[in-house]
């Protein structure tokens, strides 16, 4: 399993995949506050998702959305401020996927 956050890397990922003779599953790697990595939430991961399906190869597998800074935050209703803002993009991203026709269930 691997993580995915630029469309480029796509083609590589499904050629080496196909290669090996394995299917790869791959994350969609969502920005949600991190500022490091990721594709913006909503439409533009229902995109690279999309391109992931459509690869021969590969296996959309679902999302990653970490943020690091929340770990930092002491006060409580910081912290708290921040997790709902993470909350929030991956339910947009996934309500965005649902949309798109595909039924993503989220992992707990």
């Amino acid at each position: 399993m691997v993580l995915c956050d630029d469309a480029s890397v796509v083609p590589v990922l499904g050629e080496s995949a196909r290669a090996a003779g394995i299917t790869l599953k791959v994350l969609v790697e969502v920005e949600v506050g991190g500022k490091r990595c990721g594709v913006a939430p909503g439409e533009e991961a229902v995109r690279l998702a999309g391109l992931i399906e459509r690869e021969s190869g590969l296996a959309f597998a679902g999302l990653q959305a970490y943020c690091g800074a929340a770990q930092h935050k002491l006060d409580y209703a910081e912290r708290r401020d921040l997790t709902a803002r993470i909350v929030e993009a991956v339910k947009i991203t996934l309500s965005s996927l649902r949309e798109a026709g595909r039924a993503w269930r989220a992992r707990s």
